[in-house]
């Protein structure tokens, strides 16, 4: 004989059958927290921090081995052991904040720019602007040099990420920055257009010259890493050679150099200016290239 039980009518896993409880506040606040650090843990954020501090901490140890006043202090370490560490410090803090001032802001130089104009009667806006100008120079040729990297390092991640080695940045920085010089020095249009003209003619010429290996790779299935590897040295020959012509050097073709940008048409500082706020659109070479000289 069979039983039926009668069961109550709500739905499967809903009701007073279930024996499933909500961890306190105490216990989710804590998980959370374990989810966080972990993510923080994989991410690419401690990746980065950790980069910057052992790159302190490697840079701090050999500006400690090239300082000779602090190797002697070294020597009679036990005796004096503050003088080691004093030594130490001031060489480390003083080689850190020269690169500060020479690569981010110009203390020193924001200050006495700012004395000049008071002395000559300036106030306010008049002493502000132009003592900026100067603190933050630094950070505008930082950004001159360090954009094209920046660039081409972004370029070279597109490609691994895509599964393939560019080994070839260095080739393709080579020929945008022919071509965004030659733009730069041999066409005459206002700033704003130049200076487009100038980083479009730079990004299209590194990009066909990356194109050279992608077609092989996908044509014939040559290896990127021989090909780029290739493309580099075909580069740098070819710049050999382009500077010994009358179009990349003019009339002065007993030096290896190009002509430099007139003033008419763009300046050094436009080019900071455009390779700090345009990096994802600007020509990896064409800043140093085009105002050279």
């Amino acid at each position: 004989m069979s039983t039926v039980t009668e069961t109550s009518g709500s739905a499967p896993g809903v009701g007073a059958g279930s024996t499933d409880a909500p961890p306190p506040p105490e216990q989710s606040a804590e998980t959370a927290l374990a989810r966080t650090l972990q993510k923080i843990a994989r991410g690419d954020v401690l990746v980065v921090v950790m980069s910057f501090v052992f790159a302190f901490l490697i840079g701090s140890v050999l500006i400690v081995i090239a300082d000779q006043e602090v190797r002697e202090t070294l020597g009679y370490f036990f005796a004096r052991p503050t003088d080691a560490l004093t030594a130490i410090w001031q060489s480390v803090t003083q080689a850190y904040g020269a690169m500060f001032r020479g690569a981010i802001f110009d203390g020193p130089g924001f200050s006495r720019v700012a004395e000049d104009v008071r002395e000559a009667g300036g106030s306010g806006t008049y002493v502000l602007l132009p003592a900026l100008a100067a603190g933050l120079r630094p950070l505008t040729e930082t950004l001159t040099v360090g954009t094209p990297l920046i660039i081409a390092a972004a370029g070279m991640a597109v490609s691994f990420r895509a599964g393939l080695f560019n080994i070839g940045g260095t080739g393709q920085l080579i020929v945008g920055a022919m071509a965004a010089g030659y733009v730069g020095f041999s066409v005459d249009l206002p700033v704003v257009l130049h200076l487009v003209a100038c980083l479009l003619a730079g990004v299209l010429a590194g990009g066909l010259w990356g194109g050279i290996a992608g077609f092989l790779k996908a044509r014939f299935g040559a290896n990127e890493v021989i090909s780029t590897i290739m493309l580099n040295w075909i580069a740098t020959y070819l710049l050999f050679f382009a500077l010994k012509t009358a179009a990349f050097t003019g009339a002065n073709q007993s030096q290896p150099t190009s002509p430099s940008v007139g003033r008419t048409r763009c300046c050094r500082s436009c080019w900071a200016a455009a390779s700090g706020s345009m990096p994802a659109c600007s020509s990896p070479p064409a800043p140093q290239c085009c105002c050279g000289g």
